[in-house]
This record gives structure tokens, sequence and C-alpha cells, in this order.
């Protein structure tokens, strides 16, 4: 089964585009029950296992522990971190 990202409106349409193209196995949905929601932020907020926010940041840690959770490569959660403009911190392992 797909794990489903919440994606409002305005981030819906452009995260299906990268999703799509990069054959990334995730369903997106505007409905409240999924896996993880995206948000827009308009500070540099702090992301979590639970909720991204488009313009902030994640945790190394915490990244990789979505990409599991999504259960999806850490490359293509890179890649939706990066179209999201979400900042990777403390990162040791060069995965992003």
């Amino acid at each position: 089964m797909k794990r489903r990202i919440y994606a409002d409106d305005s981030l819906i349409e452009s995260l299906g585009c990268i999703i799509e193209s990069k054959g990334i196995q995730i369903d997106l949905t505007k409905d409240n029950d999924s896996d993880v929601r995206v948000f827009i932020s308009g500070t540099r907020k702090e992301s979590d296992l639970k909720t991204l926010h488009s313009g902030g940041w994640i945790a190394c840690r915490t990244a990789l522990s979505m990409a599991k959770k999504l259960e999806i490569p850490r490359i293509q959660m890179g890649l939706i971190l990066n179209h999201l403009d979400i900042k990777v911190k403390n990162c040791s392992l060069g995965c992003f």
C-alpha cells in the first residue's frame, strides 16, 4: 500500500508533478488521514516526523526516519525536500 501525503491546493499540483516525474511511490491527498502533512511556512519552521514545513528545515535523522516511514529511498526523500525548499540540518553522512 502506498503511503499518503496531505497537501493543500497551493502545493498539491507542483508536488504531484515532482512525485510523478521521479516515480516516487506516494499518493497525494487532501484528506487529513495521511502519513505526513505538508504546509507552507512563512518562516523557517522545523519539520518533524508528521509534518513538513515548506521553506523550513528538518534534522537529517528525522528526514531519514521519514523516508523509512514513507517507505521510499533516501534519494527520493531528498528530491521531495529540495522541491519543498526544506533545508536539511545536522547531516554528517552527506545523504542530502
